[in-house]
């Protein structure tokens, strides 16, 4: 016999998938488009060859990312969440392009504990490109 399944669990389940997918892709595109603006370059240009990009922040980065795991480019070390689809569709489409993407997102982190570990998991990794989703707990810790 196989499992029921309602149409509220069905309904919630597209709605995380069209979420998360319109997350990666937007994610892929302002890393491209932030690339692009900063070199002042046109539209078809790319990152450079071996160009290192940096996902950090709290939970919404974290999606359960293995911290074990900490090589570029590793599902587990990008977790389930929109960085490891961004990195998905960079790393297709510059298959040839050398890039490391990593992901650092610490679920639970506030601004100050992304601070206090900034040199290990940023600044030393030196990121040609970083994107930051941080601040939803700095909120809701104080709402309590």
């Amino acid at each position: 016999m196989s499992p029921r399944v309602s149409s509220g669990s069905i309904t919630h389940f597209t709605r995380r998938g069209f979420a998360a997918s319109s997350l990666a892709s937007l994610a892929a595109s302002r890393v491209v488009g932030a690339e692009q603006e900063a070199d002042g370059a046109s539209n078809n240009s790319r990152l450079k060859h071996g160009a290192t990009i940096l996902f950090q922040g709290d939970s919404i980065t974290d999606a359960k990312r293995s911290r074990g795991a900490v090589e570029a480019n590793s599902q587990p070390a990008l977790g389930g969440g929109y960085a490891w689809l961004a990195a998905s569709q960079l790393l297709v489409d510059r298959a040839d392009g050398g890039l490391e993407i990593f992901n650092r997102g610490v679920s639970g982190d506030k601004i100050p504990d992304l601070a206090a570990r900034w040199q290990a998991e940023c600044l030393d990794l030196k990121p040609d490109v970083l994107s930051i989703l941080i601040g939803v707990n700095d909120i809701w810790h104080k709402l309590e």
